[in-house]
């Protein structure tokens, strides 16, 4: 058992004892995620942790299709059609990981559970029916559960106050999110649960001081 920073989103963070389990692994490949609303460092923290350890990195945001980065420049969300073929191209490249034994570090909002089950296992999604034919999105039936044979992740998630996340997404220039959707994201987001390997980490301090506590929690 490690001890983890518990969060009300969008609010200040405290430091507790957690129920979350980190689970034995060996020391070998590993594979991380590095998930949050938008504005957390995802990008930061994802490149300077590959920086330090040597491992391939990748950004969620070159998975995006041209459609998706044009509507959410926009200020309209995704909805989980959109996200659809965005995890399961993350998905590919995390199982690629794992085939040629390669440790890496990927970045992914990955707001919610079944959006990470999709990271760990793939989903097969056919486009969902009209309203009148189904109005139960085919996201919830293929990813509300961890099928045994996943890939192994470990999610790193980066969280932090409202008020930070909005000063960082104001003053951030050239990227296609607006901070006008970091409260739809707020809204959305999802703790990690207790099958879940991972930590969460306040984000209000240096970038070095949070990849340093990644390799001394990871023992990397």
């Amino acid at each position: 058992m490690i001890s983890l920073m518990t969060v009300q989103y969008g609010s200040r963070l405290s430091e507790t004892e957690s129920s979350f389990t980190f689970f034995d692994r060996p020391k070998t490949e590993m594979i991380v995620v590095v998930i949050g609303v938008c504005g957390c460092g995802k990008t930061t923290v994802g490149e300077a942790l590959a920086k330090k350890t040597g491992w391939m990195f990748a950004d969620a945001d070159d998975f995006h299709s041209q459609s998706n980065k044009n509507k959410m420049s926009q200020g309209l969300p995704l909805t989980d059609e959109d996200r659809m073929p965005w995890l399961n191209a993350i998905y590919q490249h995390l199982n690629s990981l794992k085939l040629s034994s390669q440790s890496g570090i990927v970045t992914c909002s990955a707001l919610k559970k079944q959006y990470r089950n999709i990271l760990r296992n793939g989903a097969t999604y056919d486009r969902p029916k009209t309203s009148a034919e189904n109005s139960t999105s085919e996201v919830q039936n293929v990813c509300d559960h961890v099928e045994e044979g996943g890939l192994d992740l470990v999610f790193i998630h980066l969280a932090g106050e409202e008020s930070v996340l909005r000063s960082r997404l104001e003053g951030r220039q050239g990227h296609f999110m607006p901070p006008t959707l970091l409260r739809s994201q707020l809204d959305t987001l999802e703790p990690l649960a207790e099958d879940e390997n991972g930590i969460v980490l306040d984000i209000d301090r240096p970038c070095d001081a949070i990849v340093e506590e990644i390799v001394k929690k990871l023992d990397l």
